[in-house]
């Protein structure tokens, strides 16, 4: 039993599960992170931490973007980034309208009322953002968050 352990942990197909593990363990804890700052440049545009909040999903992304999986330095696909960044921590209204709630009973106060009935213009214009991030992610083409937003700063 020792031996075939001993094997299995020198094998390629252990090194590469090691590397998909590290990797999921990465964005998993890193995607909230991120939802909360991309949901915040959505609500908050004309905050004074809005430059903050992009440097901040920058760095995040920019992160997972240099992930390459082992042994051949794959990147993780677009159905996988879609999963673990965007499925399970925005991939419902119901969570998108609780983090908004979050944040109003927290220290942001949105600029304009909320209607909390109809998120699902807010909802799918996110989606939209991370679908096409996740897919440059895929391919390791991730330069900067300006790149995706529709909308600037007034």
């Amino acid at each position: 039993m020792i031996k075939l352990l001993e094997l299995l942990v020198d094998s390629k197909l252990f090194e590469m599960a090691s590397s998909f593990k590290d990797a999921r363990s990465i964005l998993i804890n890193r995607g909230p992170f991120i939802a909360e700052h991309i949901l915040k440049l959505f609500l908050y545009p004309k905050s004074k931490n809005f430059n903050k909040w992009k440097g901040e999903v920058n760095g995040g992304l920019k992160s997972i973007n240099r992930i390459l999986l082992k042994p051949k330095n794959k990147r993780l696909d677009t159905n996988t980034l879609n999963k673990w960044l965007w499925e399970t921590n925005l991939g419902t209204l119901e969570e998108l309208k609780n983090l908004i709630i979050e944040f109003e009973e927290g220290d942001y106060k949105p600029s304009h009322h909320i209607d909390y009935n109809n998120l699902e213009e807010l909802w799918k214009a996110i989606k939209a953002l991370y679908i096409n991030i996740n897919k440059d992610l895929s391919q390791g083409r991730f330069n900067d968050i300006n790149n995706y937003l529709k909308w600037e700063k007034k």
